[in-house]
């Protein structure tokens, strides 16, 4: 069988072999590291990959690529069917995307997409966002992309999209807790267009709306091992493709951090007034989840907005309280105090 020029072989054999010196940096035995965790996991379960022979490091040797420390290193060869607008796991929170003009084959280029998502849903929660290829449908095989993201956020585990449903996946996060390297491998050039990776990230508990939370695709932190985009055969075009999609198609992305919608405390249906029919919608709510049923709520703020009494639990005292306040602030001769006054009042 032809000896493909792959890295993943080759780093792993040189590892052992002992042709990295034991006086290399710190920092490029980082990525070392990585790339033999990578690598070895991936590679091992790649069918008909590549012989790992003291031949194939000598082939090698010219074409090593870049990788990173792993302290977590994990791999996946799940693939998993999603959409190419980023998702989250928070019903409100909103994604904007973008609709790119179609590459040209063979000139392939990167997406990451943006999202938007309300703070109250952003704190101690996993957002998703989802790096795309575009440009090289069924021309790919081997990959390895580094992911640099906002070291506030700690990142989770990618899971391979569409387009990478038919190659074996790896990935290793990074020594500084600010980069993933993401890696693909196979044995014929089944690489598609579309989602190649989901990425989730978990922003900190003191975000606030207005952080922005950057992510991008770069070049090795350490230089020792390139980042590689290439198809089976290693040649030319495989060549061209890595060096186009990491100068011209290089992409980034952004998670940002927006304001909660304007759900005041007791107004559920948002329509600036707290009445008998809010109380009614906490009634509907308490007896649809009580019953076992989804919430009626379109909105989470109008969860927060229902739980009057910050109970974690929204029932029929919720909407008690509700009532009272509107009997308190309805006529004429009524109470002006905000709804928060009349439950600090109350909870004495």
């Amino acid at each position: 069988m032809k000896l493909k020029k792959l890295f993943s072989a080759a780093a792993a054999a040189m590892i052992i072999s002992g042709a990295f010196p034991a006086s290399a940096p710190m920092e490029s035995m980082a990525e070392i590291s990585a790339s033999e965790s990578v690598y070895s996991r991936s590679r091992v379960m790649a069918p008909k990959a590549v012989t790992t022979t003291k031949a194939a490091v000598t082939t090698t040797a010219s074409t090593t690529k870049k990788v990173t420390t792993t302290t977590k290193a994990a791999a996946t060869t799940t693939a998993k069917t999603t959409a190419t607008t980023a998702k989250n796991t928070a019903a409100a929170t909103t994604t904007t995307t973008t609709t790119y003009k179609p590459a040209v084959q063979g000139e392939p280029v990167f997406h990451i997409s943006s999202t938007q998502v309300y703070e109250s849903d952003a704190r101690n929660n996993s957002q998703e966002v989802t790096l795309t290829v575009d440009g090289a449908n069924k021309l790919y095989c081997d990959t390895l992309i580094y992911v640099y993201y906002d070291k506030r956020m700690q990142a989770g585990q990618a899971l391979p999209g569409e387009a990478a449903k038919e190659l074996t996946t790896g990935q290793a996060f990074g020594d500084t807790n600010d980069f993933i390297v993401l890696t693909t491998s196979g044995n014929a050039d089944v690489g598609a267009d579309g989602v190649m990776w989901v990425l989730s990230f978990t922003l900190p508990a003191d975000c606030q709306a207005g952080d922005i939370f950057d992510i991008r695709i770069g070049d090795s932190k350490y230089g020792t091992i390139k980042p590689l985009f290439t198809n089976f055969a290693y040649d030319s075009k495989g060549e061209a493709m890595t060096k186009h999609i990491f100068t011209k198609g290089i992409a980034e992305g952004s998670i940002t951090v927006i304001e909660d919608p304007p759900y005041k405390l007791g107004d559920i249906n948002n329509d600036k007034s707290i009445n008998a029919v809010d109380a009614s919608i906490a009634l509907t709510e308490y007896a649809s989840i009580s019953s076992g049923k989804k919430t009626t709520f379109t909105d989470k703020r109008q969860s927060l907005a229902a739980d009057t009494d910050s109970s974690g639990a929204i029932n029929a005292i919720d909407a008690s309280y509700i009532l009272s306040y509107y009997a308190n602030t309805s006529t004429s001769s009524g109470s002006t105090e905000s709804f928060e006054e009349y439950m600090e009042k109350t909870s004495k």
